[in-house]
């Protein structure tokens, strides 16, 4: 079980420290070209109740949209696009792929360190 854990762990903060920042200008090239503001204008950004409250939400939602308008971007894409709205209209802030992978880890470290009751 230390061994998968070992490896789990290793593979997530490996994948951490290549993965690249995303493209901001990217992000807005993409955003504009596509239909999104067909469905809705800015306000849903910018509005006091907008349902999206964090990075992970604004993630969420632009997969939705992308798999809605069909517009197939690749997760850098999409990540892109995200870090573009969240640079111009949500101001969340941002968290690190370290951050993201030793968080994951943490997790895998929590689950193999509870006692299995059968």
């Amino acid at each position: 079980m230390k061994s998968i854990l070992f490896l789990a762990t290793s593979l997530l903060l490996s994948l951490s420290v290549h993965a690249e920042a995303p493209d901001i200008a990217s992000g807005q090239r993409l955003f504009t070209e596509s239909r999104c503001l067909e469905c809705h204008g800015v306000d849903v950004f910018t509005s006091k109740d907008r349902k999206v409250k964090n990075l992970a939400g604004l993630e969420s939602k632009v997969r939705q949209c992308d798999a809605n308008l069909s517009t197939n971007w690749f997760d850098d894409q999409i990540l892109d696009v995200v870090a573009y709205l969240n640079s111009t209209y949500y101001k969340f802030k941002p968290t690190t792929a370290n951050e993201t992978a030793k968080a994951a880890a943490g997790a895998l470290i929590d689950v193999a360190e509870k006692p299995q009751t059968e």
